[in-house]
């Protein structure tokens, strides 16, 4: 019996997750449909970082080589108290194939990746949101609606990189896991001169933490554990202009699954984390490429074990650490101290080594 199929495989969801699978299925051979709820992309980047891993990725497919060109090489990094440096360094020599990190504003990668898109003759279907969807042993039928109305389209595959709240996830009936206690944490990104400063510097400190991102010349991306953490390193007579800054809340979630049969999810719908460790963006455009390989091999339980094996302790990990660097409570505070202290021992006894160290660890994702 032939299928009269609309493409090989849907995507739900324009972010860096979709748009690298729609990338790798179509270097596969693969027709592919990209399509995003919303009219136009993110108007401001939550992420900032690509590292080694997502670079190597997206490799195969001439992307990384963009994202080079449009960021700059995260080289440098510093671990400091209110009192100055507890350990600062390089970040120490890039992995064996010579992948180095690089800083992009989120928005940035996007702009790389949808080049990535038009290259190949592929573009994003917006406004156009998944409604519903219903499979069986050949096909996934999913009715999406836009400005000019419903309609059906029909696919072998359908892949939801639809966000934390995925609509996919929602109608296969997965769990998310989600935490039910959010963490409040605030974020800016600021213009201010940054000469001589590392690519990274985080603050520990008794009331809780700050990471500092070199996102372009003289603009730098602040996180903060509170607002009140952030004022306590007194920066704000050196910040020229703020550009964008926001109070959110933090969410922990993890599924169990990450589809059934025809039907699949990968980035955020999947796992979502603090902004530590700077892994979400980079994890979802893994998943997307790692799922386009299921899809040509055939082999979806392997995709599903290898994304849980990478994300579930990295969820885990985050969520220890993310909510031991927020505690306002003794048991916090003692715990800060405790890095404080670790580092400055490390640091006494292996000198520049250490900073290369933990700081190549860190970058390499």
């Amino acid at each position: 019996m032939t299928i009269s199929l609309d493409c090989d495989v849907l995507i739900a969801g324009a972010g860096p997750t979709g748009m690298s699978a729609a990338i790798a299925l179509h270097d596969f051979g693969f027709k592919v449909m990209i399509i995003d709820r919303h009219e136009s992309g993110l108007d401001f980047s939550r992420a900032i970082l690509v590292n080694s891993s997502a670079l190597r990725a997206l490799k195969p497919f001439g992307i990384d080589e963009k994202i080079g060109k449009a960021g700059v090489p995260f080289t440098s990094m510093a671990i400091r108290g209110l009192r100055g440096d507890i350990l600062s360094g390089a970040v120490g020599d890039p992995s064996p194939d010579g992948i180095r990190p690089i800083s992009l504003p989120q928005l940035d990668t996007e702009h790389c990746l949808n080049e990535g898109l038009f290259e190949r003759g592929l573009q994003v279907e917006r406004p156009l949101s998944l409604i519903s969807f219903q499979q069986d042993e050949t096909k996934v039928e999913s009715v999406v609606e836009g400005p000019s109305g419903p309609r059906t389209l029909t696919s072998r595959y359908l892949l939801g990189a639809d966000g934390a709240h995925s609509k996919v996830r929602q109608i296969l009936g997965i769990d998310h896991h989600r935490t039910p206690e959010p963490l409040e944490m605030y974020s800016q990104d600021a213009i201010l001169a940054w000469e001589g400063e590392p690519d990274l510097v985080i603050w520990i400190l008794d009331s809780g933490a700050v990471m500092a991102m070199r996102i372009g010349k003289d603009r730098v991306r602040f996180a903060a554990t509170t607002r009140a953490t952030f004022e306590e390193l007194g920066l704000s007579p050196r910040i020229q202009k703020t550009t964008w800054e926001s109070d959110f809340e933090v969410h922990f979630a993890q599924v169990d699954t990450y589809g059934q049969d025809r039907v699949w999810i990968a980035g955020d719908a999947a796992h979502i984390h603090s902004p530590i460790g700077g892994r979400g963006m980079n994890m979802g455009i893994a998943d997307g490429i790692r799922f386009a390989e299921a899809v040509r091999d055939g082999n979806f339980e392997a995709y599903a074990a290898d994304r849980h094996q990478v994300s579930g302790p990295w969820v885990r990990k985050n969520r220890r650490f993310t909510t031991l660097v927020s505690d306002s409570s003794f048991k916090g505070r003692a715990f800060r101290t405790l890095i404080r202290a670790g580092y400055r021992t490390v640091s006494m006894v292996l000198g520049g080594k250490a900073a290369q160290t933990i700081f190549s660890a860190i970058a390499q994702g």
